[in-house]
């Protein structure tokens, strides 16, 4: 992820937009800024795990990958440790 960084930038966001992250932090007992960052930083983990899951179907898609899989699980039970 991101480093923290202490800097800041403005963002234009729309009349209608900005109201609706006002009442947002009201509701959740905070400030703007920080009711804009939690929102961005779950939407951008909702779309790196959506990511992720498409890239796993794409791998289950696959026969060397599931026969390479299979490989290695056969070595679970091989009793080395």
């Amino acid at each position: 992820m991101m480093s923290r960084m202490s800097a800041t930038s403005t963002v234009r966001i729309s009349p209608p937009t900005k109201e609706m992250l006002t009442v947002l932090a009201r509701s959740r007992g905070g400030s703007l800024t920080k009711t804009a960052d939690k929102i961005i930083r779950d939407a951008y983990m909702d779309e790196l795990c959506r990511q992720e899951r498409e890239a796993t179907l794409v791998e289950l898609r696959d026969p060397r990958f599931r026969a390479e899989m299979a490989l290695w699980d056969e070595t679970v039970g091989d009793g080395i440790d």
